[in-house]
């Protein structure tokens, strides 16, 4: 029987959906406040001035003034807030801590400055989950402490009523013992829903072995980030892995697109410099993503390539393709993600008849030979 609890988690529910629902009709509308906001609460810091972007707050003289970057071309500033210069180098609010970025640059982790309100719009994209998988996948009603259960009290005195199990422990046991883990999840935990996990990119290549310890459970991604900003959510939660595609909250910060052509048909010079706004990608088209933070990051490339599969209302939808700069090259031919994922299923096939499979594998172009030669290094399983 529903109670009031029910009916206030619906309601916020509701209020988050309808939330997406206004953001993605006004993607156009949003993204200019977004930017005049950022803009503008960060005037006087000294990387804009340093600029002369002397307060401007339209995108026309932003575009017009501010360079586009990568990591390197800030590496300096970021090094000396991170040694304690607490001015307005970037952004006019402190920097709170920094996020490590799993990416390279010259052979170090990259750090990226964050404040609390950044970390709170980070939060806040976290919250729109929940209510997208509601639409998808029930809310459980009974047997576990909601995490809207703060209150520590609270939480220790459902503490002291969990004891030991020894049948749930002799059960698990039993099950771990087995000669194959085969759908363990599910073994253990029957009333498992879905596997929240990253398949996309170069973590595609885990899916088989996800799969089979998941019993071919839904294997969802929820929401694409980065240490740069948290950018947009899966609205299809329980999709295929190769169909995820993630729409980008308008509010999160502002959207560039540079575009991308990874055929024989080159774009021309124009196309590679002309920059386009959220609302004006095409469909099919890839892009290099580039962003405007709250946090101080001005016209950065994030170095990820996205397809345009479809729209949100105003706001597109993307597929992640490949990093931009993860490529095996040897000469001038360069070999990205997607085309080394595709000939690593192709060298699978020849391993089915040996009843043996790849669980895992690297990378890299050897040139200590000539002529150079790609080395691909595996981790395979049998039976």
């Amino acid at each position: 029987m529903p109670t009031s609890l029910d009916y206030d988690l619906s309601q916020k529910n509701k209020k988050i959906l309808d939330f997406i629902e206004d953001a993605t009709s006004h993607a156009d509308e949003i993204q200019k406040n977004v930017l005049a906001e950022i803009l503008s609460h960060n005037a006087n810091v000294e990387y804009l001035q340093r600029h002369g972007l002397n307060g401007h707050t339209d995108s026309e003289t932003f575009k017009k003034l501010l360079p586009i970057i990568s990591y390197e071309d800030i590496k300096h500033d970021i090094n000396r807030i991170a040694n304690g210069d607490t001015s307005p180098i970037l952004t006019s609010n402190p920097i709170s801590n920094f996020l490590t970025s799993s990416g390279t640059s010259g052979g170090e982790r990259k750090l990226m400055p964050a404040t609390e309100e950044e970390l709170e719009r980070r939060y806040f994209l976290y919250s729109l989950l929940m209510p997208i998988f509601s639409q998808f996948v029930p809310d459980l009603e009974k047997g576990t402490l909601n995490l809207l259960i703060t209150d520590t009290s609270v939480r220790e005195a459902v503490m002291k009523i969990l004891k030991l199990d020894e049948n749930l422990a002799n059960f698990i046991e039993f099950e771990c013992s087995k000669n194959s883990w085969q759908g363990i999840i599910t073994r253990l935990w029957p009333n498992t829903k879905y596997v929240d996990v990253i398949v996309t990119g170069a973590m595609s290549q885990y899916i088989p072995t996800l799969e089979y310890y998941s019993n071919g459970l839904p294997l969802v991604c929820t929401m694409y980030a980065s240490s740069e900003c948290y950018f947009g959510v899966n609205l299809n939660p329980l999709c295929k892995p190769c169909q995820v595609s993630y729409t980008l909250i308008p509010t999160m910060c502002y959207y560039e697109f540079l575009p991308v052509n990874r055929s024989n048909d080159p774009l021309n010079e124009k196309e590679k410099q002309e920059l386009v706004d959220l609302v004006d990608v095409k469909l099919g088209q890839e892009y290099e993503l580039v962003v405007t933070t709250y946090a101080g990051l001005y016209r950065y490339k994030v170095g990820d390539v996205l397809k345009v599969t479809g729209f949100k209302n105003k706001a597109p939808q993307f597929s992640f393709v490949c990093r931009k700069n993860v490529v095996l090259s040897i000469e001038s031919d360069k070999t990205d993600e997607v085309e080394l994922q595709n000939a690593m299923k192709n060298a699978m096939t020849h391993l089915v008849p040996f009843d043996a499979d790849v669980a895992e594998y690297t990378s890299y172009a050897d040139t200590t030979t000539i002529p150079g030669h790609y080395c691909l290094s595996t981790k395979s399983s049998f039976g």
